[in-house]
Formats: structure tokens, sequence, C-alpha cells
């Protein structure tokens, strides 16, 4: 739970407390919602909203809606060999688990 409370889409980054800071980087659901946001934002021009919205339309550009969610996008590059690493780790884990379990019997 942790992990998806610290990846950005609830909170910024810059709002996260300093004693979760190890969490973010931990966190693979920051990673890939950077990634994410990255992909579907950067270079967008026109955010439009209609009139009877009850939505924020204070963003207009994609620049904007990375601001608000303090995503720098021209550092995109290292979050995906940071998931490469982090879903490597996790299935070296499990397969670890799994030998364990199984000298066992």
């Amino acid at each position: 739970m942790p992990l998806f409370l610290f990846g950005g889409l609830y909170q910024s980054e810059e709002s996260t407390p300093v004693y979760f800071e190890p969490v973010k980087y931990i966190s693979w659901f920051r990673y890939g919602f950077n990634m994410l946001m990255i992909n579907e934002f950067r270079g967008l021009k026109n955010i439009t909203c209609q009139a009877d919205s009850p939505a924020d339309c204070s963003l207009h550009t994609g620049d904007d809606v990375l601001r608000y969610f303090a995503i720098k996008d021209d550092v995109w590059w290292p979050h995906l060999p940071a998931l490469v690493l982090i879903g490597g780790f996790l299935c070296l884990f499990a397969w670890s688990c799994l030998v364990c379990r199984l000298r066992r019997r």
C-alpha cells in the first residue's frame, strides 16, 4: 500500500515526507506513472474543458499538468531501467522463495 500511495498519483513527489523518501524510490508505481504521464502530456498544447464541467480547468497545456504533478519530462529515461530492475528483483525473489519451499519437501 505505501508503494501505491507514494507513487505520485495521489500526491506530488515534492510533498512526500522526508521519512518516506526511500519508499518513493522503490515504488514501481512511481516509475510507471511518471512514464505514462510524460507519454500522454509532453507536448500537448491545448486541454479544453466544458463550461458545465465540475473539474478544475486551470491546467491548459500538458506542461501545466506535468508541473502540477512535479514530473520532470526531460528525465523519463531512468524510469524504464528502474522498472526492469525492480521487476527482475521481484522475479528473482519469487524464484528463490519457490526453491526454498521445494527443498523443504
